[in-house]
């Protein structure tokens, strides 16, 4: 127990220590958001300075490291699964204008490959192969858990400090505490004022929403951000608004528009996260 507080700090003391670097590499590459060669800003983001988005290469290195170490040997396939996921988020934060709706969602699927191979060969462990079982209903299980895992995360990454506090609470358990401490040393990154704000990217949220599903401890935590997800994607369609365009309505944004500042909203999103995702682990 020890030993895992103290790897969740040292990481979070690490990332507090290398997101300045990752910041500059992320400005000189373009890995900004919004970028500067975008041709078409939403209207929320015009007049924000470029923002870098080192979440998704400040983990992967965590990933990498807990690999190379031994401390997480979840098996070959779950971790080019978790490398896919990285590399559709990095392409559409280094893409001008990102990834389209479609795009988007055919490079989720693709990601998700890897897991539905190993799910359909039997290849899983534990509770998620439980979950899954395995043949062709288990693959194409796999695919579509995958593809939802992806898309809660990503859209829970819309205030500062929301996606920085789930995963720091979500993947603070072994073995995979190093990435909860590296969440907590960008989040507290993130409020402590830095202009602009580091963020996560779409290759952090799509990195932390892999891991997140082959990590079972971490399931519940999902509970708040899938049920936010599912309320906007209601209010859009009730408005006729297109379900993938983002807004400011999500849990995040009515905090900000009640005058809480990121360390207030990342506060009221721990108790909401700790207080569901706790109750349903003990169920």
């Amino acid at each position: 127990m020890t030993e895992d507080v103290l790897r969740y700090a040292g990481f979070g003391v690490l990332a507090w220590l290398v997101v300045p670097l990752l910041s500059r590499v992320a400005h000189r590459l373009g890995a900004t958001d919004p970028s500067p060669r975008a041709r078409d800003v939403p209207e929320r983001k015009r007049g924000q300075r470029p923002a870098p988005l080192v979440g998704g290469a400040l983990l992967l290195l965590v990933v990498l490291a807990l690999v190379a170490e031994g401390a997480w040997r979840p098996g070959t396939s779950v971790v080019v699964y978790a490398l896919a996921a990285f590399a559709v988020g990095a392409v559409d934060d280094l893409l001008p204008d990102g990834l389209g709706p479609l795009s988007k969602a055919l490079a989720q699927l693709l990601a998700s490959a890897p897991l539905a191979l190993a799910a359909w060969r039997g290849e899983l462990g534990g509770l998620l192969a439980a979950v899954l079982g395995e043949g062709p209903s288990a693959a194409a299980l796999a695919i579509v858990l995958s593809a939802a895992c992806f898309n809660v995360v990503n859209t829970w990454d819309h205030a500062d400090g929301v996606l920085g506090t789930f995963g720091a609470i979500a993947l603070a358990v072994p073995p995979l505490g190093a990435v909860g401490g590296a969440c907590a040393g960008l989040l507290a990154r993130q409020l402590h004022g830095a202009r602009p704000v580091p963020y996560f990217g779409d290759a952090g949220s799509h990195l932390v929403g892999a891991l997140v599903l082959v990590e079972p401890s971490a399931w519940p935590f999902l509970a708040v951000p899938a049920l936010d997800l599912a309320r906007v994607l209601v209010v859009r369609l009730l408005r006729g608004a297109a379900p993938w365009v983002g807004d400011r309505r999500h849990f995040g944004h009515a905090l900000a528009a009640r005058g809480l500042g990121p360390a207030a909203i990342a506060l009221v999103q721990a108790v909401a996260l700790l207080g569901v995702g706790l109750a349903l682990h003990f169920l």
